[in-house]
């Protein structure tokens, strides 16, 4: 698999992979909703997971792609996080 610049996915982690082509579909004009990356998060009670249902059914129903990646089930993305901190902060 390469990346939209033609680089080898190998360089990156999934998440970056991910994000690096749905940046790419909707610079080609692509309808394309962003749902990670710090964006808001839904609460899991009753309520906001019926938010949630409602809006990917709304967002499918306009044709638009909605995507994300879950951050926290990568454990290579976590580490690489972990020690960009651990550095930085020296904590």
């Amino acid at each position: 698999m390469h990346r939209p610049n033609g680089g080898p996915k190998s360089q990156i982690t999934d998440t970056q992979f991910i994000h690096e082509w749905a940046e790419k579909l909707a610079e080609d004009g692509w309808d394309v909703i962003d749902a990670s990356r710090g964006r808001p998060t839904y609460p899991t009670d009753a309520v906001g997971l019926d938010a949630l249902v409602r809006y990917a059914e709304e967002t499918r129903a306009r044709g638009t792609i909605p995507y994300g990646t879950n951050a926290l089930g990568e454990l290579s993305y976590r580490t690489q996080v972990a020690e960009s901190f651990e550095a930085y902060y020296g904590m």
